[in-house]
């Protein structure tokens, strides 16, 4: 076979058996070697030739070798020259034509070449490590499907190109960073020191394809370079990291092959490298607007090839890399967050220091017109996470050696926070942060952070979340230093240079107030713009449901808000409940924070959030859009003039005038005094025991009461943590228990009542109540067993059912137990004792007392007012709790109502009434749902349109008597 036809074929570097084998290396061997040797020392003579041309240039012309007698004698050399060249390639490809691997690499490349979407051909191919300049291109910004889709905004770094007066100083920063200037801003374009590594990125790039099963790819940018990439899938890994996908960018003189991303691969996130343009296996140059469009083309692959979401994307930047990373930032502002390694603030206040000072202004016009990398200037202009790096013995970014406060990175720290927090950085602020940031960055000992954190969150939760945060105009200059060193420590943390993956698992702890996100801003994600384990410390959270009331559940510091709904979901799928009757088929649900009364997003995070173990949530169903738009149009619906219902309804009879007529006095000052609570639980307590009745003849009845028993029994089980958690805040065991007895064993109202009477001589009143020995443990399902016999004396076989069929009576009576037990659970027998104290104590008989709560439902004033106009004879004392609002005629005009008649069957209404009753703060959580919704509003309707009436006929009938 012809020689000719390896002239120009590309190196070859490895060849893999398969992609988890060890690489071999591919040996040049006689002739070959020899002709490349030959070709390798020309490239580097061209290369130091064009990087110290204006050099020589200047002595040729000096010698006179530019002169037209002696352009006979450069002719004759740069002949030779060629001649040797072209030589060379002779010989290398007279040897390449002798190896048998070499040429079956060739046929390999030209099957790739001629069918590149053959999924065979692309497999084949990367079996072979070679030069990447003809690697086919594996994806193109310049195709079809990509040409319309391209939104990048402009960032002018660059004037090549403009047209403008030029002066002398211009021309020679032009010629300067053209030559030598660009390579010493990217010296890994340098080819010399590229061929003093190419061992070791071989090596490198070996070890990711081999151990990690990377995957090379080339891309072509919309400026026609071509980018050298490679990605890490760690989709299908155990590690939830895997989800989220890294971007790295390298430093000046970084590549992937040995560079940042062995990070996040140590730590399992998905990983998707690159080379800038001119490094490796990248064609181009370094230039602003050329490393703009390599990294948007990155950024481009991951979203429509590698298929990755914006806000599950994490952006990583190490060192100059850092101006890219912010620059993509700026073009895609919901990324999850951005983590910027050994960075600086702008590069001209790097390169004035390391030039003469003589040169300053050709760097200055150098820099500011061909190469503008200003950090500044792009860091206002991402609002997401931000997390800082800091390098406390980098000697690059320093602009003195060995002063930590020269550090560049710290100008951009303080850039950030005096954008973000302004109020905060005023000109003492100022000269502290330089004295914080001149020693070690890891100590706080003026700052506290979970004050400031609060005072943050509390802004936002009124104010919102979009930077700049106005917070801070009316501190002190304390509280502004307080506030610096607390924003600083959570968006920097200072590591050595040897270690960063110490750095980024420090940074992962820390509660970044950078995280805010702004209000634009629809997912998140969340989470973290740092990179944390997938091990961290665990917590317990208190989701309270509508259907199935509360869940315990497990869940991470770094869990977001979609998570967490995941996880609680799973709980109740994997519970007993009988779900398959009562669980809508969807699982759309919304958290709210009770401690802030806040929607906890599906992006927000724990960590960020500072939610604390135990803390209560509220998940509740979303209102589908179909069920919202046909509100609106009921809405939107004109509905009967007052005019026309009156002369449409003229024919009825006013049914209300009947009722009123029959009213006693003393009934309407019941419903004039009563508490609307009071009341409310009342009805419910009674359209409960209704309901009882009804659903007892129906199938779901059995299902119904081994639900409420397994409730009844976790409640009881987690009894035992609640009065843990009470002692651990400071109480006596003897008042934990005092309270929950008196509260009945409702967590949130215990403590209310712990606080407000633990250190009052109140407490000695309450001893009246006989406490039982019982000790914490007693607390469990032997305190359930007891509460069976004695709760419900008669349902025993229901809670604890045998073989034998259940009748309907005693399922009646099993549900209306179940009534009893949440009406009784929560009342208030005893403050009524202590009501019933204070009226004794005041000179009232016991017998008019019991007449004076009954008919003003217990309220403690206007009992005393009635006792003073009134005397009442003396009643059986149990009228207080029992039945005093069974025969009141608002339950009767409801029982009436189709709406409360509908929901007397209704299994999902009578879970409703309960919780209700066990929970008078669970009304607002019912308020959400659709249909109960309407139900709860038609009942408080009702109720608010007869106590208004009575009010009027009690008026009026006093004015006419």
């Amino acid at each position: 076979m012809s020689f000719y036809k390896y002239l120009f074929t590309p190196k070859l570097f490895k060849e893999y058996s398969d992609m988890t084998s060890i690489a071999s290396i591919y040996q040049m061997e006689g002739l070959e070697k020899f002709g490349s040797s030959l070709i390798s020392f020309c490239g580097l003579f061209f290369s130091l030739a064009k990087y110290g041309s204006p050099m020589l240039t200047l002595y040729f012309y000096k010698k006179g070798y530019l002169a037209v007698d002696n352009l006979g004698h450069l002719i004759k050399i740069s002949t030779g020259i060629g001649l040797i060249v072209v030589i060379s390639y002779c010989i290398r490809g007279f040897g390449r034509s002798q190896s048998e691997s070499y040429k079956r690499f060739v046929k390999v490349l030209e099957d790739a070449k001629a069918n590149y979407n053959d999924t065979e051909n692309k497999k084949k191919l990367r079996l072979y490590d070679f030069e990447f300049e003809q690697w086919p291109v594996d994806w193109s910004m310049n195709t079809e499907n990509t040409k319309g889709n391209k939104s990048k905004k402009l960032v002018v770094t660059s004037s090549r190109g403009n047209v403008k007066w030029v002066s002398p100083c211009s021309i020679a920063a032009f010629v300067a960073i053209h030559t030598f200037g660009l390579k010493m801003i990217y010296p890994g374009s340098i080819k010399l020191i590229q061929k003093y590594l190419h061992p070791m990125l071989v090596q490198g790039r070996a070890k990711m394809i081999i151990e990690n099963r990377a995957i090379r790819n080339k891309i072509e940018t919309v400026d026609n370079n071509q980018i050298d990439t490679i990605f890490i899938d760690n989709r299908a890994s155990k590690s939830e990291n895997g989800k989220t996908l890294v971007i790295t960018a390298e430093g000046n003189a970084g590549f992937y092959e040995v560079g940042i991303m062995t990070t996040p691969i140590e730590l399992s996130y998905s990983v998707l490298g690159f080379n800038h343009p001119g490094f490796a296996g990248s064609s181009g140059e370094p230039f602003t607007d050329q490393d703009q469009n390599a990294i948007d083309a990155v950024m481009q692959f991951a979203l429509r090839v590698l298929k990755f979401l914006p806000e599950n994307i994490i952006l990583f930047g190490w060192s100059i890399g850092g101006y890219s990373t912010l620059w993509l930032s700026t073009q895609y502002p919901n990324v999850k967050g951005i983590i910027l390694d050994a960075t600086f603030d702008d590069l001209l206040y790097l390169a004035l220091p390391r030039m003469p000072e003589s040169l300053s202004a050709i760097v200055k016009i150098a820099i500011r017109e061909h190469c503008n990398l200003n950090n500044t200037d792009l860091i206002t202009k991402y609002n997401g996470p931000v997390a800082l790096i800091r390098r406390t013995d980098d000697e690059v970014i320093c602009t003195e050696e060995n002063n930590i406060g020269t550090n560049r990175a710290n100008y951009l720290l303080i850039h950030m926070l005096k954008y973000r927090f302004p109020n905060i950085f005023q000109t003492e602020q100022l000269t502290f942060a330089q004295e914080i940031l001149n020693g070690t960055i890891d100590h706080g000992h003026l700052s506290d952070d979970q004050m400031c954190l609060s005072l943050i969150l509390s802004y936002v939760s009124e104010n919102g979340s979009s930077y700049p945060i106005h917070i801070g105009d009316d501190y002190t200059k304390k509280q502004r230093d307080q506030m610096f060193e607390n924003v600083k420590n959570a968006s920097m943390v200072a590591r050595k240079n040897c270690n960063k993956k110490a750095a980024l698992v420090k940074a992962k702890n820390r509660r970044y107030v950078s995280k805010l996100k702004p209000q634009q801003e629809l997912q998140d994600d969340t989470k973290d713009a740092c990179l944390p384990d997938s091990t961290t410390d665990l917590l317990y959270l208190r989701i309270v449901t509508s259907k199935f009331g509360l869940l315990l559940v497990q869940v991470s510091y770094f869990d977001s808000g979609l998570q967490i709904k995941e996880k609680a979901i799973k709980k109740l799928e994997a519970s007993h409940s009988p779900s398959s009757l009562f669980t809508d088929k969807t699982n759309c649900f919304k958290l709210v924070r009770l401690s802030t009364k806040n929607t906890f997003r599906d992006y927000d995070s724990i960590l960020g959030t500072n939610v604390r173990n135990m803390e209560e949530f509220l998940m509740l169903t979303k209102r589908p859009k179909s069920a919202i738009d046909n509100l609106m149009k009921v809405h939107n619906t004109c509905g009967p003039t007052e005019k026309e219902i009156l002369m449409k309804t003229k024919h009825l009879p006013i049914i209300r005038s009947s009722i009123s007529s029959t009213l006693s006095p003393s009934m309407d000052a019941t419903f004039f005094q009563g508490d609307l609570q009071h009341d409310l639980r009342k009805i419910l307590s009674e359209i409960a025991k209704y309901s009882a009745y009804i659903l007892g003849s129906l199938p779901f009845a059995e299902k119904l009461i081994k639900y409420y028993r397994q409730k009844i029994l976790m409640s009881l089980y987690n009894h035992q943590d609640i009065v843990k958690l009470l002692m651990d805040m400071g109480f006596s065991q003897e008042n934990v228990i005092r309270a929950l007895k008196l509260q009945g064993n409702n967590y949130t109202m215990a403590l209310d009542w712990l606080v407000e009477n633990v250190s009052k001589a109140s407490v000695e009143e309450h001893s009246s109540l006989e406490l039982s020995s019982e000790s914490i443990d007693d607390l469990t399902e032997s305190t359930y067993k007891k509460l069976c016999k004695t709760t419900f004396p008669s349902t025993n076989s229901i809670f604890y059912p045998k073989h034998k069929a259940i009748n309907i009576k005693e399922k009646v009576e099993g549900l209306l137990e179940i009534v009893r037990y949440y009406s009784e659970k929560n009342n208030d027998s005893n403050g009524l004792q202590d009501t019933v104290n204070s009226l004794i104590n005041m000179g009232f008989p016991i017998d008019e007392i019991q007449q004076a709560l009954r008919a003003t439902s217990n309220n403690q004033t206007a009992a005393c007012e009635w006792l003073l106009e009134h005397s009442v004879t003396n009643q059986n004392s149990t009228a207080l709790r029992e039945s005093i609002f069974v025969e009141s005629h608002i339950l009767k005009i409801l029982l009436n109502t189709p709406q409360i008649q509908m929901s007397l069957s209704s299994p999902k209404f009578f879970i409703a009434y309960c919780s209700m009753l066990e929970n008078y703060s669970s009304l607002n959580i019912f308020f959400n749902d659709i249909e109960s919704q309407s139900l709860l509003q038609h009942i408080l309707r009702t109720y608010h349109e007869e106590r208004i009436y009575f009010h009027t006929f009690s008026n009026s009938s006093s004015s006419s008597s």
